[in-house]
């Protein structure tokens, strides 16, 4: 009399990762790939960096992500939550992709400074909830290299300050003497705000 073996179900795999999505994630030639693939019979969503080697092809990277199959609805939640976001959390690096602009009609406020010996006009102008959106320098010698300087940098703060940078990590990121204090207009012009009520 023979014995019957149970044989246990192999389950379906597949024969090649499929690609569900790529999107570029950023301008170095890195990309973010997320395909389904089976490992050790189970089926997987790996998430994974690629990266364009010197040939011109995307080659995979050890940065990833792979989840069960049935781990993908509590990974969607969190996504969802992520997306979801009260608005005034809108100035986190998650959402430094969209500008926010000023009001066409806006209030400023316009103070002196002095910085490496020479005079400058700040002019400031802040969004709706109070935080700083804009800021102008200019000295009294118009087209000189430090009044070039001073407006390039301020456009470049008001810009970063439109994107959702913060305006203390820019503060704290210029230039500063032994003491502390700051070498250039625009770091005295942010110093004055950051004490001013």
């Amino acid at each position: 009399m023979s014995k019957s073996v149970a044989v246990k179900p192999t389950p379906p795999s597949l024969a090649e990762p499929v690609i569900v999505s790529e999107f570029w994630a950023n301008r170095r030639g890195e990309s973010i790939r997320v395909q389904l693939r089976v490992f050790e019979g189970r089926t997987l969503v790996d998430m994974r960096k690629y990266f364009t080697d010197s040939a011109g092809k995307l080659q995979a990277t050890k940065k990833g992500l792979a989840l069960v199959i049935a781990r993908l609805p509590e990974f969607a939640r969190a996504i969802t939550k992520a997306l979801e976001r009260p608005a005034n959390s809108a100035w986190s690096r998650a959402a430094m992709s969209e500008r926010r602009r000023l009001a066409d009609r806006r209030a400023c406020e316009t103070f002196t400074l002095e910085a490496g010996g020479l005079s400058y006009i700040a002019t400031t102008s802040r969004f709706d909830d109070g935080r700083l959106g804009e800021i102008f320098l200019t000295t009294h010698k118009a087209g000189s290299a430090a009044d070039t300087a001073a407006r390039d940098a301020a456009i470049t703060c008001s810009l970063a300050l439109q994107f959702g940078a913060d305006i203390d990590t820019i503060r704290k990121a210029l230039c500063r003497d032994g003491q502390g204090r700051a070498s250039g207009p625009l770091g005295v012009a942010l110093d004055l705000l950051a004490v001013s009520p």
